[in-house]
């Protein structure tokens, strides 16, 4: 039985994928030209397009069409909506991803909730690049900048570790309360999950 059980949960996702693909297209439409908007020094609102509020706006956005778009194994929009999502959050942290500035994030019990988004970003496009044909250019220009990111914010955690362990935020309890992990146990939520796959995306040619 739990074959057929799969077989109907996959066919439901193409129905019900093929209903929503207009309001995704049109919500893509929109972020996309969002997305053009903040890069443009010619808008007549650039800067007010540029300011944190409305950035942080965006960055949300994208991320609820990420994850709706990957739920109905719509690969071409979860990867465009995952570069908009990663591009944004980058462009709004691009002080830490430089080095200029040190991380303001909140260590939870199981890593950091904008990094891993950040992860799934990028497994996201590469399952773009594998299922849908997405330009594998943008799968290894997100994965840079969020490798780099990364390396930030290991930094900033190894940098609040006293005696092997850190200080993190249970918020699984209520209210949240402070508690200590030993770094050693810790770290591998600071990186990408081994136990969600990730297809191979081959590397850009010279």
């Amino acid at each position: 039985m739990g074959i057929f059980r799969r077989i109907a949960r996959e066919q439901q996702r193409v129905v019900e994928g093929r209903q929503r693909l207009p309001e995704l297209a049109e919500a893509l439409k929109i972020q996309l030209n969002a997305f053009d908007e903040i890069q443009n020094p010619q808008n007549p609102n650039f800067e007010r397009d540029n300011i944190p509020e409305h950035l942080r706006k965006l960055v949300k956005a994208s991320q609820v069409r990420r994850d709706e778009s990957i739920k109905l194994n719509l690969y071409d929009y979860a990867a465009l909506f995952s570069t908009i999502h990663c591009r944004i959050y980058l462009r709004l942290n691009q002080e830490v991803l430089v080095g200029i500035k040190s991380p303001s994030v909140r260590l939870g019990v199981y890593g950091n909730y904008e990094l891993s988004s950040l992860h799934s970003d990028v497994r996201y496009l590469a399952w773009g690049v594998n299922k849908a044909g997405v330009d594998p250019r943008e799968y290894w220009e997100c994965k840079e900048m969020v490798d780099l990111y990364q390396s930030r914010i290991i930094d900033y955690a190894k940098s609040k570790m006293i005696n092997g362990s850190v200080q993190v935020i249970d918020d699984f309890v209520h209210p949240p309360r402070e508690a200590e992990v030993r770094w050693i146990d810790y770290e591998k939520y600071l990186l990408p999950p081994t136990n969600l796959m990730t297809p191979p995306v081959q590397p850009l040619k010279d």
